[in-house]
């Protein structure tokens, strides 16, 4: 019973800490820096890869933000 409420409580966690890490990427992309778009895009895909290989993101959650940041222009 405490490892299944602990377990949810992490849940809840990391999803907060993906919201907060999306929103920040958004609002980044909002403020439009003058930097190349591929060098942009470059970046948001090595944070993605690196979020997904500290578990915060799942395979399924990484593939569809990269096939997002790749079909942006």
């Amino acid at each position: 019973m405490i490892l299944r409420a602990w377990s949810k409580s992490f849940a809840n966690e990391t999803e907060e800490v993906y919201n907060t890490i999306m929103q920040k990427i958004s609002e980044a992309k909002q403020d439009k820096v003058a930097l190349p778009q591929s060098y942009s895009k470059m970046d948001e895909l090595k944070k993605l890869g690196e979020l997904k290989e500290t578990g915060v993101l799942t395979e399924e959650e990484f593939q569809k933000e990269k096939e997002r940041i790749l079909k942006d222009s």
